[in-house]
């Protein structure tokens, strides 16, 4: 009987589900595309609440200076890319940020990010922590 299951199950692979085999083939390849790219930094940044200024000095480092306790700023995207940098410059250490991302894509955090302060990131497609 075991052995019968091991012939029929490459037959109902095939048969039944190969369209979504490909489907699921595909999407697991386009993860690797998902990560963050070198020099890749958040976009789109609005204030919302607060008193934030943001600068880009270079393709490679961004710059948040809060001068309120709090803010919430929401991006487009935000993900900071490998050799890239975020500063968050607060007021106190008990300063608080929300990001809230709007856009439709994850967060990969693969830089650095650096705040003297609580810092809060929120995106509803996710968010990925890496090296």
């Amino acid at each position: 009987m075991i052995m019968q299951h091991q012939i029929l199950f490459p037959r109902i692979i095939t048969r039944t589900s190969a369209p979504l085999t490909a489907l699921l083939l595909a999407s697991t390849a386009l993860v690797g595309f998902t990560t963050a790219r070198a020099q890749e930094l958040p976009t789109g940044g609005k204030v919302a609440s607060g008193g934030v200024t943001i600068s880009n000095p270079s393709t490679a480092q961004l710059n948040i200076k809060q001068s309120t306790s709090s803010a919430i700023v929401n991006w487009q995207s935000f993900s900071i890319g490998a050799g890239s940098t975020v500063n968050i410059d607060q007021p106190t250490s008990t300063s608080t940020m929300l990001n809230r991302v709007t856009g439709g894509t994850r967060s990969t955090i693969a830089g650095q990010l650096n705040a003297n302060g609580q810092v809060f990131l929120v995106n509803p497609n996710g968010i990925a922590i890496s090296k």
